[in-house]
């Protein structure tokens, strides 16, 4: 199914949006769509999409072409942020954060309002708040991208099984995984 519906190889190559990454892009092993890569580039991407507010697919694309990954993979999950969860994401890493900071013994309260400055405020506020955001952010991050490679290559290996089952039995593979978790057929 994932086949279907992305790019070919030879149309993102050409692209003027991916000259940037000049003899990379070229690569026929970059395009190639196999277990690992592309459970890299998911791992990539929602690291990316959870560590990075602008610019996350340039970016996931980067480094899914530095580390041996999937760079379509790597795009297509820093979609996961986007304008209706962005605030759920960076509202759990806050809690994360404030709640690892407590169990540390530390503690994340608002400065009181002064009456003078409220620069003076909104700087005491950010100083305040921004550590347990500066600890969840990441920390969620390496989360999302652990369990979202995890979970493909469960999903990955679970279809490559059904096939198995399915030619060996002759009945269609399809019955094995939902049509929701379905992804890239494996090329033989």
């Amino acid at each position: 199914m994932f086949r279907r519906y992305a790019p070919s190889a030879e149309s993102l190559r050409s692209s003027r949006w991916m000259r940037w990454l000049g003899p990379r892009a070229s690569e026929p092993q970059a395009w190639r769509l196999d277990r690992r890569r592309v459970a890299r580039g998911v791992a990539i991407g929602a690291v990316a999409a959870v560590l990075i507010p602008l610019g996350q697919i340039p970016l996931a694309v980067f480094a899914a072409f530095l580390l041996r990954a999937s760079p379509l993979a790597a795009a297509m999950t820093t979609f996961i942020s986007n304008p209706l969860t962005i605030g759920p994401i960076y509202i759990g890493a806050y809690e994360l954060g404030a709640m690892l900071l407590r169990a540390a013994g530390l503690r994340a309260a608002a400065p009181a309002v002064p009456e003078t400055s409220t620069t003076a405020w909104l700087m005491g506020g950010l100083l305040t708040h921004g550590a347990p955001l500066l600890l969840g952010v990441p920390l969620l991050a390496a989360i999302a991208g652990a369990i979202g490679y995890c979970i493909t290559q469960y999903i990955w290996r679970r279809r490559v099984l059904a096939r198995r089952a399915a030619g060996r039995t002759g009945t269609k593979a399809v019955a094995a995984v939902p049509p929701v978790l379905q992804l890239a057929e494996r090329a033989d």
